[in-house]
């Protein structure tokens, strides 16, 4: 079994306690990046009323090939990046009890 190393890394929140939004939506940055990125599209598109879930990938990269690259030239990285954001969708929404 291949551990998972986007498990290891901080999800980051911003915006209200998921109790206080209206909203919640889910913020995954792209490769060479990290959650401060998607965070400064935040600010760009006004969220401030919505709980952001900003995951981060280990390495700034979800797989380790190109996007274009044969799934399995992406093993075993593509089959574990999309964990590590199950939790913090799940219990975001049993605590605001808001659609993700």
């Amino acid at each position: 079994m291949t551990l998972n190393p986007h498990l290891a890394t901080p999800v980051v929140r911003r915006g209200p306690a998921p109790t206080q939004a209206t909203q919640a939506a889910l913020l995954v940055h792209g490769r060479g990046q990290d959650p401060t990125f998607m965070v400064g599209v935040a600010d760009r598109i006004g969220l401030a009323d919505v709980h952001c879930v900003l995951p981060a990938a280990a390495g700034e990269g979800w797989y380790p090939g190109r996007f274009m690259d044969p799934p399995e030239a992406n093993e075993p990285g593509s089959a574990t990046p999309w964990r590590p954001l199950t939790p913090g969708c799940t219990s975001s929404r049993q605590r605001a009890s808001v659609p993700i």
